[in-house]
């Protein structure tokens, strides 16, 4: 009986221990969790800004103060300001800053808030709508700047920092990983994107960028069984935006080359693509092309989906030659098309429709699709209740 005693109590303290252990080593491992998080933090947010837009409006006069108008010490402001605030970061030493394009062009007045809280008014060097980049520069002596991360296409599954402005909060913080790369060349993040993220970074884990969000895929509660999508953001890799920002920096404006056509949204079963509209004298006008011909190579490159056209036109340059196949009917046809520059007001229909580009195509393309499905499942209830009442 003794023997089976001091067996019991061997395994006993040997399950103790073990449990010791285990609660010892999974304090551990979130210390050093905690201190790789920090110093991911500590090494990137001194790159991070806020960047403050204001746009001023007139004021309209109002009309509805009625007998309260008597006791105004003074007329109403003549204009008013529209507010917006975004992230940026600071992609050299030199003051150069890379945010988001949105409203870049048309605002008022800029100013650039560096993490330790100094202001400065900055030069709007360019930007690229196509894209959604723009640059800013502020001279400003010592500034600290990101490192670039050297490999040329994230992992999927790989864990992802982005520090920005969500909500007007500065510095704050979000965690996620890879969701997807597209044909287009950006990549889904699954960290919640809010409204004031847009320009900011994404750091790998050792705290070098990756990449740039440009955009908030749009949150819906058609995929996923009703579960909604909420601010999962869309991210222009580090090689394309350093190529981008060097262009821009260069000439001041990103020039690609333009077809000056619509095309079809890809709903994912679409195995062409169709062209919906061409714009008047544009070069796909001039080289012969008319809605619903179907687009099959251009410049030798097979494109089947609005991304790859786009990720193709992105390539190219104003002036460029390019050969061109394309099926009408059941004949299928060779053109030559010389591209143009991208008119200004074409930019934001062609961002949004053509994927030069549309930065929530394969959100919408999910979205459309659950849709689609939801359709179908109601019209068979409907029809099953019909036929009850019958």
């Amino acid at each position: 009986m003794t023997k089976w005693l001091v067996h019991g109590l061997m395994v006993v303290i040997i399950v103790l221990n073990m449990k010791a252990c285990s609660e010892a080593s999974s304090t551990t491992i979130l210390a050093q969790l905690q201190q790789e998080i920090q110093a991911i933090l500590n090494k990137t947010r001194p790159a991070v800004v806020t960047i403050s837009l204001k746009t001023y409006r007139a004021a309209r006069p109002s009309s509805d103060d009625g007998f309260f108008s008597l006791f105004k010490e003074k007329a109403a402001p003549e204009k008013y300001a529209l507010q917006e605030v975004c992230t940026g970061v600071i992609f050299s030493q030199a003051g150069y800053i890379v945010t988001k394009s949105r409203h870049i062009n048309i605002v008022d007045e800029l100013c650039v808030t560096l993490y330790n809280g100094q202001q400065y008014q900055p030069k709007l060097v360019g930007a690229d709508p196509v894209s959604g980049i723009a640059v800013l520069k502020i001279d400003v002596p010592n500034l600290q700047s990101v490192e670039f991360s050297n490999t040329d296409k994230v992992e999927i599954g790989s864990w992802v920092t982005v520090i920005g402005n969500a909500l007007g909060l500065n510095s704050s913080t979000a965690f996620g990983i890879v969701n997807e790369h597209y044909d287009n060349g950006l990549i889904e993040i699954s960290a919640t994107i809010q409204p004031g993220n847009n320009g900011s970074p994404v750091f790998d884990i050792n705290g070098r960028l990756i990449g740039v969000v440009i955009a908030q895929m749009e949150p819906h509660y058609a995929a996923l069984g009703g579960m909604p999508l909420q601010g999962r953001g869309m991210v222009l890799p580090v090689r394309e935006t350093r190529e981008i920002v060097d262009e821009i920096i260069k000439t001041a404006r990103m020039g690609h080359g333009w077809l000056g056509i619509q095309v079809e949204p890809d709903t994912g079963e679409a195995v062409e693509l169709k062209i919906s509209r061409v714009v008047t004298d544009s070069p796909a006008a001039k080289a012969g092309l008319h809605a619903g011909d179907f687009i099959v190579m251009i410049n030798n490159v097979r494109v089947r989906t609005p991304d790859q056209l786009g990720s193709h036109m992105k390539q190219t340059k104003p002036g460029d030659v390019v050969p061109l196949v394309f099926k009408r009917g059941e004949t299928v046809l060779n053109t030559i098309v010389t591209l143009g520059k991208q008119q200004d007001r074409f930019l934001s229909h062609m961002n949004d429709q053509q994927k030069g580009g549309s930065l929530f195509q394969a959100g919408h393309n999910v979205w459309r699709s659950n849709i689609h499905k939801e359709i179908q499942r109601l019209e068979q209830e409907l029809q099953y209740l019909k036929s009850m009442i019958q």
